[in-house]
């Protein structure tokens, strides 16, 4: 049964492939085993790589060595396949680690320097000549955590000004913002004094610092903040980092409670707060209402519910709100919270309402915060990703991971409520909210709605071979009809897409054709007034067949074996499922598909009807 569940994986769901290694634990080598053997040779896929990633057997731990050897494997995936490697028993990971050690340092340096960091000085003595090889793999790495860590492990203060060119080049991502704290680790904090003194430094080192949040770094925030010498720029840079700690959300909370910042600087203060993620600010950002001037009072659930999103505004909200900073939508955000990408076919808009507007009613499972307290004085929050006797992994704000030795914790404290703070209503509108959850509600609708019209021509350069299209279709405005032509062949007559989609507004159509290619280019003519939303494109049997149905929910399209997925029109790139889109605007070419059209709509445009997509239903 475990081969057969693990064989259904789709690479996607995390807590999918938790239950995976949970079903696993005590007969973790037979399992793998038989999910190998099942396998066979297609075991090295993304979603095959999460599976080795999460197995604890011993078996595993070649594999994760071999897939790091490969050339074939995206070296994105090498951190946490390294990491891996941790939670391997001694004899299995020490024979990955010399298969690791004993390749070429200088095809990838940085997981050559990882896998160094796991050497034990046992294994070092019996493998001297590694330790030549470390000194060029080093410089080699310069920009990534490794380096960072290499630095630390090997006390190369002479190594500071690379450190912060590190800081310049990634003030926000996890390189950055470690070197950042590496140099204060090194007592060099005065370099990073000095340097905010400069104009063309100063904004990148202030962004670093609201995500280091150790007492230099919200002091020296603090000094820029309140230095009416300094320029404005900065000012209100050091005001928006400061809300990004928790220690420094509490020094700007006593600078608004004291009055010690000017009365412009109050809106940009009570914003930051209100997008921080530390504890009690938002409810403290919320008595400062008036200042960020929300349109009207809070509006009850059945007047949200009631209300016309406009989803295209609701990226812009997501980033007004500061949603960006702690989640993932379609690629854009930071890794913290969970991924949004596909919570509107998990969740109904009221329950993604209640959800924002009361974070602490469900916590998902896996982020229930933790508040650790280090013997430095630094404060962090975030969420245990992992732990051993010594030491404690935490996922922190920025999605940030930090592996913190237990010696220098002073106190763990387990948080009651969510760390996505009460209070959002203080950032932004009523409408805003709708506007929001709109957005993040299921993406089908979008990708119906936008579309490209006027006699669609559309070309798809694929080598010769059998395929099976899906033609997307929706009608938002009035019944009207067009001939379909794929590849000469007329597939449809006078295809009538209200009357394919049920008689009302509420649904979609899709179009199937299954047809063998002979001149490597898929030539589809739509005739007339119809609009294209989107297409796709998967393998097929070449037997001609034609079909159409309703198109209701997500399961009426068929999703495997998917080589190209295109949504047209004015929109963004969406997902169905598992399966990607790529926008594509009228008159583009995008991954081989050419399109031509008179133009293209968004969503809603021109007071198009939306199609109100079924939520798809759990089989028990």
């Amino acid at each position: 049964l475990w081969t057969e569940l693990a064989a259904q994986y789709d690479g996607k769901d995390r807590w999918y492939l938790e239950a995976l290694g949970i079903g696993e634990k005590g007969k973790e080598t037979d399992c793998l085993n038989a999910w190998l053997k099942k396998t066979r040779d297609t075991w090295n896929s993304p979603a095959g790589r999460d599976i080795i990633w999460r197995s604890r057997a011993p078996e595993a731990a070649p594999l994760l060595a071999k897939l790091l050897l490969s050339p074939a494997v995206p070296s994105a995936e090498h951190p946490r396949l390294v990491r891996a490697l941790d939670f391997h028993e001694d004899r299995p990971k020490e024979a990955a680690l010399t298969a690791l050690l004993e390749g070429d340092a200088k095809r990838s340096p940085a997981t050559y320097l990882e896998a160094f960091q796991r050497a034990t000085p046992k294994f070092l003595e019996k493998h001297p000549e590694i330790l030549k090889r470390v000194e060029s793999a080093m410089l080699a790495s310069k920009g990534t955590v490794t380096f960072v860590d290499m630095v630390a492990r090997f006390n190369r203060k002479d190594m500071v000004e690379h450190l912060m060119d590190m800081v310049q080049a990634a003030p926000g991502k996890e390189p950055g913002i470690r070197a950042a704290r590496q140099i204060f680790a090194f007592k060099e904090g005065h370099r990073i004094a000095a340097a905010l003194n400069k104009p063309n430094q100063a904004p990148a080192l202030l962004k670093a610092l609201g995500f280091v949040g150790n007492n230099q770094a919200v002091v020296m925030l603090r000094t820029v903040t309140t230095d009416e010498a300094r320029i404005e720029a900065s000012r209100l840079l050091a005001i928006m980092a400061l809300g990004r700690s928790s220690s420094g959300a509490g020094v700007l909370m006593q600078l608004v409670q004291q009055k010690k910042l000017p009365a412009k600087f109050m809106p940009p203060a009570i914003q930051s707060l209100a997008a921080s993620p530390g504890p009690n600010t938002r409810s403290f950002a919320a008595q400062y209402q008036k200042l960020l001037m929300p349109a009207g009072k809070p509006w009850p659930i059945e007047l949200l519910l009631a209300a016309k999103p406009n989803a295209v505004k609701g990226k812009a909200v997501f980033q007004k709100a500061g949603c960006i900073v702690c989640h993932i939508v379609q690629g854009e955000g930071l890794d913290f919270g969970p991924e949004l990408s596909d919570i509107g076919n998990k969740l109904s808009s009221k329950q993604l309402f209640e959800a924002i507007l009361k974070p602490n009613q469900n916590i998902s499972l896996g982020y229930e915060g933790v508040n650790i307290a280090l013997k430095d004085g630094t404060q962090l929050i975030g969420f245990v990703t992992g732990e051993s006797k010594t030491v404690l992994n935490l996922r922190i704000p920025g999605g940030l991971r930090k592996d913190i030795p237990k010696t220098d914790i002073k106190t763990r404290t387990m948080m009651k409520d969510s760390l996505m703070p009460t209070g959002l209503e203080a950032v932004i509108s009523p409408q805003e909210l709708v506007d929001l959850v709109g957005w993040l509600s299921p993406q089908l609708p979008e990708l119906l709605a936008a579309s490209i019209h006027g006699s669609p021509d559309v070309d798809i350069a694929v080598p010769n071979g059998t395929y099976t299209l899906q033609l997307l279709l929706y009608e938002g405005w009035r019944s009207r009809a067009a001939d379909i032509v794929i590849e000469g062949k007329m597939v449809e007559e006078k295809y009538d897409m209200f009357k394919k989609q049920g008689s009302n507004f509420n649904h979609g159509s899709v179009l199937r054709h299954s047809f063998t290619l002979t001149d490597g280019n898929i030539d589809i003519q739509i005739k007339g007034p119809l609009h294209l939303g989107g297409l796709i494109l998967s393998k097929g049997k070449g037997d001609g067949t034609v079909s159409t149905a309703i198109l209701k929910s997500k399961s009426d399209l068929d999703l495997k074996n998917v080589l190209k997925a295109i949504n047209f029109g004015d929109t963004r790139n969406l997902s169905i499922g598992s399966v990607k889109f790529t926008a594509a605007a009228a008159n583009t070419t995008v991954d081989n598909v050419t399109n031509k059209a008179v133009g293209d709509v968004y969503a809603g445009e021109h007071n198009q009807k939306l199609p109100l997509m079924h939520k798809e239903v759990k089989k028990k």
